[in-house]
């Protein structure tokens, strides 16, 4: 059935009285919402929809309510008392935090314009979610106020709304898993070990679990950095090629005037079509020496190891290194403007763990690849361009944004 129509016959089904849902609707809701967390899993998001047992999730079909807002309208307010939350099925919302203790709107107002309207009125952006995304559970989870606004920025926003009553039916167990997991995540990492308890619980809400399969690509090479990982079980590879590292970051070099740290750009200048295409695709790999090779393992990275941390200390435009998981692996993702705000703003002296910590990882990281290599030892282009990151990394000034 096409994907529109579908859903059109979803929207209908969700809009009648939950006494009068028939069983058969309430079967085609309930595959498709299995048919959302699937399509989310493939891009290596979590979808709680897709963790509930059918008798549980049948629960919540029949007695959730369906709302279809547009943009504008502010679902949640900060400092508010909450009693019901969402869980997005078409459509985004942005999600903000004001510096007070709440905006002077109140829910259900609409706020016209665009990010800078929302911006003056809701405070700064923390991220942007969408489909299958779940919102307004913090107060239910933590019985507190509303940690943050929540307002919906698409042109319009298909949601089932959920009540506190609902939500102790169906799915309080797995969201408080999910919470227990974030919370022991934090508890346990060293570069938010010196956070005030309000600042820990900013890092553990912006917190998005994933997962992926062996051989499930993670990031790729070459792209745009939006996010930052961080690794809670499992094994991931990051494979180089270093043939697209002049093409990639040779303007910005030239920006910094800084010259003849990457291998020699005669080769095949960067193509950012190679950088797309099938996620569960496994890359080359090449065991001789740098640049020989299409591409080269660069290292492995397990627990509390992080993916595009050092692009971000260093400043660089994409991605140094496709990542590919070596076995099922959990990963916790959090926006780039999230990190930047929590790890090199608010956190000053994480900030400096950061950069100490991801000095160390990249000179270790070449250490074993020369160690590996043996007499023929690296490319000196190699060794410059690590170290040039290392000291753009020591010289890391803190982003204005």
């Amino acid at each position: 059935m096409d994907t529109e129509l579908l859903a059109e016959r979803v929207n209908r089904a969700l809009l009648v009285e939950p006494q009068r849902r028939n069983e058969d609707d309430m079967r085609m809701i309930m595959a498709w919402f299995k048919d959302l967390s699937r399509a989310e899993a493939q891009r290596g998001k979590m979808c709680v929809l897709g963790e509930l047992e059918d008798n549980v999730l049948k629960e919540l079909v029949k007695y959730s309510v369906l709302e279809t807002q547009t943009r504008g309208k502010l679902l949640i307010r900060q400092g508010e008392n909450g009693d019901f939350m969402y869980i997005i099925l078409l459509g985004e919302c942005e999600v903000r935090v004001s510096s007070s203790e709440g905006p002077a709107c109140k829910e259900g107002d609409v706020i016209h314009g665009g990010a800078k309207e929302f911006g003056d009125a809701l405070g700064v952006l923390v991220g942007v979610v969408g489909q299958g995304a779940v919102i307004g559970e913090v107060a239910l989870l933590r019985k507190v106020v509303r940690t943050a606004n929540v307002i919906v920025s698409s042109d319009s926003c298909t949601m089932i709304r959920i009540s506190r009553s609902l939500y102790q039916r169906t799915l309080e167990s797995s969201l408080e898993k999910l919470e227990q997991e974030r919370e022991s995540f934090a508890s346990s990492f060293h570069l938010v070990s010196n956070f005030n308890p309000k600042l820990k619980q900013q890092f553990i809400r912006a917190l998005m679990k994933q997962k992926y399969n062996n051989s499930d690509i993670i990031v790729r090479q070459g792209d745009k950095i939006e996010d930052v990982y961080f690794i809670v079980s499992g094994e991931v590879l990051l494979y180089v090629d270093t043939r697209r590292l002049a093409g990639q970051y040779e303007l910005h070099l030239q920006a910094k005037n800084v010259y003849s740290v990457l291998p020699s750009s005669g080769a095949p200048k960067f193509d950012r079509k190679s950088a797309v295409g099938p996620r569960r695709r496994r890359p080359q790999t090449s065991s001789a020496g740098f640049g020989s090779g299409p591409r080269v393992i660069w290292s492995c990275v397990s627990r509390h190891g992080m993916l595009g941390d050092f692009e971000v200390l260093a400043q660089l435009p994409s991605r140094m290194a496709t990542a590919v998981s070596q076995t099922e692996a959990v990963l916790f993702r959090m926006t780039l403007s999230e990190f930047r705000r929590l790890i090199l703003r608010e956190g000053r002296e994480t900030a400096k763990m950061a950069r100490l910590t991801a000095k160390t990882a990249l000179q270790f990281r070449n250490d074993m690849r020369r160690e590996k290599l043996g007499p023929r030892g690296l490319a000196g282009s190699e060794v410059n361009f690590v170290d040039y990151l290392i000291r753009a990394i020591d010289q890391c000034a803190l982003p204005t944004s």
